[in-house]
This record gives C-alpha cells, structure tokens and sequence, in this order.
C-alpha cells in the first residue's frame, strides 16, 4: 500500500510538471491558428485519469483550465479577447464556463468512457477520441451560447447560423486533429508509464 501510494504521488507530481511545461513553452501544448488554438495539453489529463481515475482527470482537467485563464492574459487569442472584454462578473463568468469547465469534463468523460468499454475496447482508442473532442465542442460550445454577439462580432459573422456554419468548420478540424494527437500520444505514452509505473500493482484509481 505504502508503495503504491508513493507511486501516485510521484504520478502526480509527473503529470503536473509535464503539464505546466506544455502549458508554458510556446506553441507546444497549445498551438496557435487564426481562430481556437489546436491544444495537445489534454493529453495528460486523457492518461491520467486511467491510471488515477475521476478524481486525478478532473484534477488535471482542472491545471489545464487554469492554464488557459493564464494565457487569456500572456497570450491572448481572439477568444480570450472575446472573455477579457466581456468585463467584471461577465468576464470571470466565461473563464469559468468556457475555459475551466470543459477542460475538467476531458477526464470526466475520458474515464467515463474507458470504464464503460474497457471490456471491449482494450486500446482505449475510444475515450481518447471521445475526450478530444469533448473539449473542442464544450469549449466553442460554451461560447456560442453565453457570448454569441461578441463572437459575431469578433468573427465577422452577420448571423447567428454563419457563427455556428463556422464554429462547426473548427470543431470538425480542430476535434479531429485533437483527436488524432490524442490517440497517437496516449497509446504510445500512456501503455509505457503504465508499464514502469503500475503494471506490477492493482489500479490506483
């Protein structure tokens, strides 16, 4: 017990310094286009919250939100411009929404999915597919309902349809890039750790 317990602390304490180094080194876990950034942080939230369960994934989901309300400050995009200039209440609102709550939801549903077809689907390819996603469509989702006229307005879009023709294109190419990363990066990395760290011990989680 007391071994598998210095195991996830020191799974933790991983996770947490290879997040932080994604989140700040330029264009590494965070890679910038003309519209949403394409994000490959959730990658260690997608494989922590296999070998540390909800608690570890929404844990880590929530270091990356964090993350992101950091970068609406230093490294600002059109939809941290669309946040900033919201104001007061309004501002910390959408941080909230837009920015922390989807990223919690990645190891929500990532180890939603992986408990539910864990029996079938041994690669976890499916949950990894099914978190990236999770994150492009909360977080363009939560924009379009709680800050559709300033998107509208920061986009160039004249209706409301237009916006979502348009957040519909970034969450098909975004999601699926996000996807694509996830599923390459957790199978490889992901079935390692769990070999040097787990493997001889019962789930953590």
């Amino acid at each position: 017990m007391k071994s598998l317990n210095t195991k996830v602390l020191t799974t933790y304490a991983l996770f947490l310094a290879i997040m932080l180094i994604m989140a700040f080194v330029p264009g590494l876990g965070f890679i910038p286009t003309s519209v949403a950034a394409i994000v490959i942080i959730q990658v260690p939230v997608i494989i922590a919250s296999y070998f540390l369960g909800f608690k570890g994934g929404m844990f880590f989901g929530l270091v990356f939100g964090l993350t992101s309300v950091i970068k609406c400050f230093t490294e600002p995009d059109a939809f941290a411009m669309i946040i900033m200039n919201a104001g007061g209440l309004k501002t910390v609102g959408l941080m909230i929404i837009c920015l922390i709550v989807p990223r919690i939801m990645i190891g929500v549903t990532s180890r939603a999915v992986y408990t539910l077809f864990n029996k079938f689907d041994k690669t976890r390819i499916s949950s990894m597919a099914v978190a990236a996603f999770t994150n492009t469509i909360l977080f363009l989702g939560a924009f379009y309902l709680f800050a559709k006229d300033a998107c509208m307005a920061q986009f160039g879009a004249a209706t409301a349809d237009a916006l979502f023709k348009m957040m519909l294109g970034v969450v098909t190419l975004n999601g699926i890039i996000e996807a694509v990363a996830s599923v390459i990066i957790c199978t490889a990395v992901g079935q390692a750790l769990y070999n040097f760290i787990f493997k001889k011990t019962s789930d953590p989680s």
